[in-house]
């Protein structure tokens, strides 16, 4: 089968640096976008969906449909409908897709960057069951910081999001074992970059080569707004002291304490063991809706458009239609 990966992990947790080392590499190729969601949800998850209303339909129409019709025609960019013969299994589809597409690329192990696809992995692995999986965990207080700061989401309920995740990577890092799934730490990368890349490489059956640390390589950094930077710094990894307070530092470790140091993250407070406890599903709709309300009344917000953070317009209309989908994954 060809070489395939996914990075996983949550967003603000290093992912996309991540995703930039490997793609300096001369053997891999990064698709762009988060084709891992792509290909679960047209695939798996609609196709479900659709079959019982086209019955009387060939797979490969039904095929055809899903992939012609997805998301800002993002899947229709890898898969490649020419292949899709009598015969020819979905799975085998994708993998010959992505053959096709490391040959005109030049390259051999084609990588995609998916946070938040871990959630996902069963729906996934039965359409690209040879893949390997690289979740990239950041310390849940900074995580839980940026998401704050930058996405504007609620501190504790953002806690909770990060304790969720990465739970969720280690249980199945349990079912699949280590050979398939790597957890790597943010820290690691930025502190000890070659031998947490040379880890990365050894994983994923590469050569290590000294250019995959050369962040200058990607067309994509060193600009002012860009997402990434052009040198690796570990000056991040402790900035989220200077924008939590004392009580807030605490909040957060009640939440993540027991993970936090599953993961090897030192705490700041002294906690008794029945202190550390999870947020309520009331507790987190409840915040993750207030944040929704808000955001229906912000004008403008700050997205990643072409790796470059900039400041957007948002029309009402769309900002209720977000507001509807997140009241209704709550609620529904």
């Amino acid at each position: 089968m060809t070489p395939v990966f996914f990075i996983t992990g949550l967003q603000r947790s290093g992912t996309t640096l991540l995703s930039f080392m490997l793609s300096n590499h001369p053997a891999v190729f990064m698709d762009e976008y988060s084709l891992g969601f792509r290909i679960m949800q047209a695939l798996n998850g609609n196709y479900r969906k659709v079959l019982p209303h086209y019955l009387d339909l060939s797979e490969k129409e039904i095929i055809s449909r899903l992939v012609e019709h997805d998301y800002k025609g993002r899947l229709r960019q890898l898969i490649d409908l020419s292949l899709l013969k009598e015969g020819v299994s979905t799975q085998e589809l994708i993998n010959q897709s992505i053959q096709q597409k490391l040959k005109l690329e030049g390259r051999s192990v084609w990588g995609n960057k998916s946070p938040g696809l871990q959630h996902w992995l069963p729906q996934l692995l039965l359409l690209v069951p040879h893949t390997k999986l690289i979740h990239i965990v950041r310390d849940g207080r900074a995580t839980a910081a940026s998401m704050h700061k930058r996405a504007r989401k609620n501190l504790e309920w953002s806690a909770q999001r990060w304790v969720d995740g990465n739970l969720t990577a280690l249980h199945h890092q349990f079912i699949l074992g280590e050979d398939k799934m790597l957890v790597l730490r943010y820290e690691d990368l930025l502190s000890e970059p070659e031998s947490s890349i040379k880890r990365v490489c050894l994983f994923l059956g590469l050569e290590y080569d000294p250019v995959m640390l050369d962040l200058s390589q990607h067309q994509r950094t060193g600009g002012d707004q860009s997402y990434v930077q052009d040198k690796i710094s570990s000056s991040k990894i402790d900035s989220y002291r200077k924008a939590l307070t004392a009580e807030q530092m605490r909040k957060l470790e009640r939440i993540q304490g027991p993970l936090l140091q599953k993961l090897g993250y030192s705490l700041y407070h002294d906690h008794q063991p029945g202190d550390f406890r999870p947020l309520s599903t009331g507790r987190q709709i409840f915040l993750n809706q207030w944040t929704n309300f808000k955001a229906l009344f912000r004008r403008h917000d700050i997205r990643m458009e072409d790796w470059q953070l900039v400041e957007v317009a948002v029309p009402f209309h769309l900002r209720l239609g977000y507001f509807l989908r997140r009241l209704a994954r709550d609620l529904l």
